[in-house]
């Protein structure tokens, strides 16, 4: 039964790869560029496009080596795997360089770059929204300071007030 099946398999594969394509079925009216969805339509569209995909994907070595390969992925996803490509990368770096454990330290200072920068940009964000704060705050005492908001006894701390704000944004923006 098995042999009847394969071969009612090949038999049907030859007779896809039989039939032969004519010049009118390749000539494209179209003067645009095709976009890369244009160009899988188009696949399907034309039918020995078609069959040559199917020949190509569900031929016997097409079938061995999408089964390697998933073989293969579902190892790298193990711990197994992982631990193999740790491996091979601490071999390669060996080979490569005298001193394969200062070159590690040095990829995984690297690696944390990215993380303190962006910590440096979030401190130096909060600190530009407090500099604009303070800028707020001494506009506002001194719009209150003009318009004799502040009694003659209040007078002197909204001044002293100002004058720490004006101390602490000049330590800012220096």
């Amino acid at each position: 039964m098995r042999k009847l099946l394969v071969l009612s398999i090949m038999l049907a594969l030859v007779m896809l790869g039989i039939q032969g394509v004519g010049a009118e079925e390749i000539i494209v009216d179209e003067v645009l560029e095709p976009t890369a969805w244009d160009n899988l339509l188009a696949s399907f569209e034309d039918w020995a496009s078609f069959k040559n995909a199917l020949m190509s994907t569900f031929s016997v070595a097409g079938l061995i080596a999408l089964w390697k390969l998933l073989g293969l992925y579902k190892f790298l996803k193990s711990t197994k795997g992982i631990e193999a490509l740790e491996n091979f990368g601490v071999r390669i770096l060996g080979k490569i360089s005298k001193k394969p454990d200062l070159v590690i330290s040095i990829m995984k200072l690297v690696v944390e770059f990215p993380i303190i920068k962006q910590i440096l940009e979030n401190g130096k964000r909060k600190v530009d929204m407090y500099e604009t704060e303070l800028q707020g705050k001494i506009l506002d005492i001194e719009a209150k300071l003009s318009a004799k908001v502040f009694e003659d006894d209040k007078l002197p701390e909204a001044i002293a007030y100002l004058t720490k704000l004006r101390d602490e944004h000049a330590k800012i923006t220096e």
